[in-house]
């Protein structure tokens, strides 16, 4: 799976940013990395 985010800064989809946005861009809001990873390793786990 590729997931492309256009316009995002360096930031964590979702998460806390560490930094101002003037810093290190902005989060394009609605897209969290977290839940998008897990239902990857949940679907994609051995048996």
């Amino acid at each position: 799976m590729l997931v492309t985010i256009e316009g995002g800064g360096h930031v964590w989809p979702g998460g806390n940013p560490l930094l101002p946005g003037l810093i290190v861009g902005r989060d394009v809001g609605g897209f969290k990395a977290n839940d998008v990873i897990w239902e990857f390793f949940k679907r994609h786990s051995l048996p």
